[in-house]
Parts: C-alpha cells; structure tokens; sequence
C-alpha cells in the first residue's frame, strides 16, 4: 500500500464486505422471509468480536485525522437502511430497533455503558422479537 491512509482504507473496506457478506448469507440462509427478516439478520450478526477491537480501535484513531476513509461503511449503512425501511415493517419503528442494536455494539466498542454477556444476549433476543411485532 502506497500509504497508511490507503492501508486502513482497505481495512475498511474488507472489514466492511466481510460484515455484508456476513449479513447477506445469514438472510439467504433463513426460512424465513417475512416481514423483518432482513432486520433480524442485521441484529444478529451486529456485533463486534473481541479479537477486532484492537483492529478497530486502530482504524477509529485513523479516521479521526481522515473521516473520508468511513465512505465505504456510509455507503454499506445507507443500502442496509434503505433494505430495512423497505423490510416490511414500518420505516421508522424498524430503524429504531436497528439504532438500538447499534448502540450496543457502539457502547462495547468504547467500553462505556456495557452489558454483562447474559444481559446482552437478552437484549438482543428482545429486539429481535420486536421484529415480529408491526
């Protein structure tokens, strides 16, 4: 890479498909394709794994000198929200169950506000349940 910039840009990139592949297989894969189902993929692969944080705290440095390098994840952000808003659900009740899974997972990021596992997994399973209900 030609320079650091570049480098983290990349991570970002690669980071940022891996998440949507991730996304996009875990729906193709569920029976169902109701109303919410491309929500309920969201939520349940919206987390970050212990050994990306390190990772991403490097990247968050980076772009903090250079906020241009989140494009791609603006880009990946803004299709996910447009397929949410058209998930079936109303726009607005299913973008407030996407902003609550982000904040979890924004909070374990700067480790402010965190929950004991059990108590995130129950989180989690709440809001997905919340998909089911227009």
């Amino acid at each position: 890479f030609p320079s650091k910039e570049a480098l983290i840009g990349a991570m970002v990139l690669h980071l940022t498909e891996i998440y949507a592949k991730q996304i996009d297989e875990h729906y193709q894969s569920t029976a169902d394709h109701e109303p919410g189902a491309f929500l309920r993929s969201y939520i349940s692969l919206n987390a970050i794994e212990e050994y990306e944080k390190d990772m991403i705290f490097g990247i968050l440095a980076a772009i903090a000198s250079n906020p241009s390098l989140l494009e791609p994840i603006r880009k990946y952000e803004e299709h996910w929200q447009k397929r949410i808003e058209n998930d079936g659900l109303d726009p607005i009740y299913a973008t407030i169950l996407r902003l609550a899974s982000d904040a979890l997972v924004i909070n374990e990021l700067l480790q402010v506000g965190q929950l004991d596992k059990e108590m995130k997994e129950r989180v989690i399973e709440r809001i997905i349940a919340m998909t089911y209900n227009k």
